[in-house]
């Protein structure tokens, strides 16, 4: 029986330290994205290391020895400090002349039936503009059938389900683009908060499932970089993209087109997968230049998509 429970301790030690190993290896190669498309892809789980190398630390502590221990620790607690900036930065005070810009982001998902359940949420919030990414030709009805107080402003090509579609509640100037060599559609909007102009573009790179998919994203964004810093009003940038906080495009995105991540101060707010929030990331966003400031951020209900919706509401900085 002694030699059971040995063998027993030492198959436990063996899965703890390959389950530590991993989350260790997922960690560290994360930071390596500009190197590789799928170094940039495990940057992705920040949370999802933390939780695990926790737990691994924990249990091995106090099972197997404390040298092991510190190491799946330290590792976690590499992790985590990516994570506690979006609880412990607080956004901007805006300036307190009370102009807002209420947007709303849903990646829809193509085979997703809740259409008129989708559009009577976007409807529901009051959003001045929503952006309903995946969107076909199949949403047409549902969109004829749209409240009176939104129109169709912008509709990126609906013979795709790739599609990005955008409903307005006032008077907006929209145009399709088509962004870097492979020429991506974005949806670019031109509306007003309070007196003054704010571009708003909506966008839906590819995932990077594959090396020609993620350099397609990441080409996509870099034009989307260039576009944003070309502006002279201020810019939102929203929709699916595609990429974590951590990736290395999504950080080269906010660094050089001088963009913040609305979910600072708001704590994380992962969109996919649908479900638990132990096993989503956050991959749905909004993003302003530095003369904006978030006033609220929150994740939409569950409407049938293996994504959430985002829900923000801008305003202007305070400039004192």
């Amino acid at each position: 029986s002694s030699t059971v429970a040995l063998g027993l301790q030492t198959v436990y030690g063996l899965v703890l330290l390959a389950i530590g190993f991993l989350a260790t290896l997922g960690t560290a190669l994360g930071f390596l994205g500009r190197f590789w498309w799928v170094f940039d892809v495990l940057s992705s789980f920040r949370l999802q290391y933390a939780l695990v190398l926790l737990s691994v630390g924990i249990l091995y502590g106090l099972t197997l020895g404390r040298a092991g221990s510190l190491v799946f620790l330290a590792a976690a607690a590499v992790n985590i400090a990516t994570i506690v900036p979006f609880y412990m930065d607080q956004p901007a005070d805006a300036d307190g002349s009370g102009d807002e810009l209420h947007l709303a982001s849903f990646n829809v998902a193509a085979s997703n039936v809740k259409r008129s359940e989708t559009l009577g949420w976007l409807v529901e919030t009051g959003a001045d503009l929503g952006f309903i990414i995946e969107s076909s030709s199949d949403w047409d009805p549902a969109l004829d059938a749209l409240d009176e107080s939104y129109r169709v402003v912008a509709r990126v090509p609906v013979d795709r389900t790739f599609g990005i579609t955008a409903i307005a509640a006032g008077d907006v100037e929209a145009e399709v683009l088509r962004l870097g060599e492979a020429r991506e559609p974005v949806v670019r909007v031109e509306t007003t908060m309070g007196s003054e102009p704010v571009v708003v573009y909506a966008v839906h790179p590819l995932s990077p499932t594959s090396e020609v998919r993620a350099e397609r994203r990441d080409d996509m964004i870099a034009a989307l970089t260039d576009a944003v810093r070309r502006e002279d009003a201020p810019v939102v940038v929203i929709g699916d993209l595609n990429a974590t906080p951590w990736s290395y495009t999504f950080r080269t995105l906010a660094d050089e087109a001088n963009l913040i991540d609305s979910m600072r101060g708001f704590g994380l707010q992962p969109t996919w997968p649908n479900g638990t929030f132990a096993l989503s990331v956050p991959i749905d966003h909004a993003l302003h230049t530095d003369d904006l400031t978030t006033v609220t951020r929150e994740i939409g209900p569950d409407l049938g998509s293996d994504h959430r919706p985002i829900e923000v509401i801008l305003g202007f900085r305070n400039g004192d």
